[in-house]
């Protein structure tokens, strides 16, 4: 599987790149507004923010062969984060029916707060490959069973953490978190069936409930974790906990408005056990 505990969340020199092609390319010194963009998190904000970047992304059918994921997913919540600020509500889906809920300005809030946009981000790049694997896990002392385990299965990613000991299980709680809060985010207004299910959920035995439930749980574990802090994710992983139904509505508001727009699958398929 992956490094579960990597945290990406810088731009490439490719990236930083794009960004100067676009901002400023006729810049007489280049090499420092691209320090600028790397440690000042307000004018990378800026960068990142300015229309012309995200017209840029938008309409660009090529744009995964010059930046990375991660860049093109942060331009989308930039721009989310200014959309959501000019609506008085967000919409949810309640079986089939599109319900509003009055809640954007928690929303813009919740996008206010220092290093969140950048993470969900990051959330949302680690979704573009997924990779499996069979492992042996213990499930009592002494004996142990060949399990199919895959980056995206909660269940699977439960069961490894439960076999290893604590201080290797910061990157299996964040993992969990991220596969609750992205799942719950993006396919919550998945088609549904006449009983107003959505159809991967028939797959498995987990309710959306549930899966609020363990990320608020998993988040809180990932934040208690020594190396949350020594990452720099306390605060992170705290705000997520707190505000998981609010983090859910940009990534509900991005696959609803914006990634119809291109072609081509941006995410791995789920995949349950």
């Amino acid at each position: 599987m992956v490094n579960l505990n990597a945290v990406h969340m810088d731009f490439s020199d490719r990236d930083l790149d794009f960004l100067l092609s676009i901002v400023a390319p006729e810049a007489l010194n280049p090499d420092s507004i691209k320090r600028a963009i790397r440690d000042d998190l307000g004018y990378r904000r800026s960068v990142v923010s300015d229309v012309r970047v995200f017209n840029h992304v938008n309409s660009d059918e090529t744009v995964f062969l010059k930046i990375s994921p991660y860049l093109y997913f942060e331009v989308l919540i930039r721009r989310i984060h200014k959309d959501i600020k000019t609506i008085p509500y967000t919409v949810e889906q309640l079986g089939r029916e599109s319900i509003p809920v009055f809640d954007s300005k928690k929303v813009v809030k919740l996008l206010d707060v220092p290093m969140i946009p950048e993470y969900l981000a990051h959330l949302l790049a680690s979704f573009t490959k997924i990779e499996s694997s069979v492992r042996l896990v213990r499930v009592r002392n002494g004996v142990y069973k060949r399990r199919h385990l895959n980056d995206m299965d909660m269940d699977s990613l439960i069961t490894l953490a439960a076999s290893v000991n604590e201080m290797e299980r910061f990157g299996y709680y964040k993992r969990i978190g991220d596969v609750c809060l992205f799942i719950t985010g993006l396919f919550r207004g998945s088609p549904t069936d006449q009983n107003g299910k959505p159809f991967w959920l028939r797959r498995i035995h987990r309710s959306l409930d549930e899966y609020v439930s363990e990320g608020r749980r998993f988040y809180g574990l990932a934040g208690e974790h020594p190396d949350s802090e020594i990452a720099g994710l306390g605060e992170v992983f705290s705000t997520l906990k707190d505000n998981f139904t609010s983090a859910c509505k940009p990534l509900a508001f991005l696959g609803a408005n914006y990634f119809h727009v291109k072609t081509g699958k941006l995410f791995a398929a789920p995949i349950f056990s």
